[in-house]
């Protein structure tokens, strides 16, 4: 379940959250965030993951709007998330990053941290949230996948399901468009 010579794997997820970050129902998922991101920035195969590039700390009422992504483009959402990104009532997660292959981004989802992190999502996910919560596509391997890119995979995931052009690690496909088997 490699790519072929030339290939990296862009991996984004979109979680819906029972409450806004700062609410104490969601805190424990808040808190979790930075040692799950540290044993993604280390897992075998991870290229990059988006990172916002300021120098300064940015006030409390700053959004991922606010943010300078850098190579990633312009913080967005999918259509299908309608309400409000404003602090105190956002409740959508995102992420973006490069990986290696398949395997290498299933490996980190379904073992560690982030494996004890997916057990718990129903403490902390909007239950009547029906959107896809990751997509994956294969880019070139000197190209880095901006927000829009991963807004639109999402879309086309959400309208379309899976494509060699967009697909879940559950219905996956190689860079060659042949279909991956677990």
């Amino acid at each position: 379940m490699t790519a072929t010579p030339g290939h990296r794997l862009a991996f984004t997820t979109f979680f819906v959250l029972k409450q806004a970050y700062g609410h104490p129902e969601v805190r424990d998922f808040e808190d979790a965030e930075p040692a799950v991101f540290e044993t993604a920035d280390t897992a075998d195969g991870f290229v990059d993951r988006a990172r916002s590039e300021e120098s300064e700390p940015l006030p409390a009422t700053a959004t991922n709007f606010d943010r300078n992504w850098g190579p990633w483009g312009r913080f967005a959402v999918p259509v299908f998330y309608t309400e409000p990104v404003a602090p105190g009532r956002d409740r959508r997660s995102s992420t973006l990053s490069i990986w290696r292959d398949i395997t290498t981004v299933r490996n980190y989802v379904y073992s560690g941290l982030h494996r004890d992190a997916l057990k718990r999502r129903t403490d902390w996910s909007d239950p009547t949230t029906r959107t896809p919560n990751h997509a994956a596509w294969w880019i070139p391997s000197d190209r880095i996948p901006t927000w829009s890119d991963a807004v639109a995979r999402l879309e086309q995931l959400h309208t379309e399901g899976p494509t060699p052009n967009t697909f879940t690690l559950r219905t996956a496909f190689h860079s060659d468009g042949s279909i991956c088997r677990p």
